[in-house]
């Protein structure tokens, strides 16, 4: 477990702003860990896609990891995760458009030192503007959490942090979310999460 996290974090540093990182980072038994790393951008979606849909082996884990990024590429990709029924794991900082992938996990797992942050959705003007929260962003948002299976409570408190903030959930929170989710500490705990049906 302290290699697939030493190898996200590694790839975080490494990976420039413009595209996240998707990559196979090895197998164990009969499952295929890959991650997401870095910001996402246009194009991730489909660079995901396409790395999936060439593997052999369909039981996957998907390590997730970064700032965000598109608001659209993070929900497409979590729609995939969802349909796909796969298991998805927290590690480092995963903000925004990455816990939005993390939440569409058909099981949740998260390395204990996480931070998982949560903010509305806002639109970033590229004509020297201040970014403004949008109304469709947080519809579209919304949307996509009840799809994925999520109450009111838990789109409410996703959607709570204003521009320039961000909601950082504990395990109180969780708990209070009846969101349930995996500790990922350890070699151990990892194959116990990947067991989990």
């Amino acid at each position: 477990m302290k290699y697939i996290i030493a190898l996200l974090m590694l790839l975080l540093v490494s990976t420039p702003a413009v595209s996240a990182d998707v990559a196979v980072l090895g197998s164990k038994d009969s499952t295929t860990v890959v991650s997401i790393v870095g910001e996402l951008v246009e194009g991730d979606f489909n660079k995901f896609k396409n790395l999936l849909e060439n593997l052999n082996n369909k039981n996957v884990v998907v390590f997730v990891s970064g700032p965000g990024g598109s608001l659209i590429e993070s929900m497409l990709i979590g729609e995939y995760i969802n349909e796909h029924k796969i298991k998805t794991v927290a590690s480092g900082v995963c903000a925004s458009g990455c816990a939005y992938i993390w939440l569409a996990g058909y099981k949740l797992g998260v390395d204990p030192e996480t931070k998982l942050g949560f903010h509305s959705a806002y639109a970033a003007s590229s004509d020297k503007k201040p970014a403004q929260v949008t109304g469709q962003g947080n519809a579209l948002l919304g949307a996509y959490l009840s799809k994925l299976g999520y109450d009111y409570d838990l789109i409410a408190y996703v959607t709570m942090a204003e521009l320039q903030q961000m909601e950082w959930m504990t395990a109180s929170s969780a708990r209070e979310l009846n969101l349930q989710f995996y500790i990922v500490k350890d070699k151990e705990s990892f194959d116990n999460f990947i067991k989990l049906i």
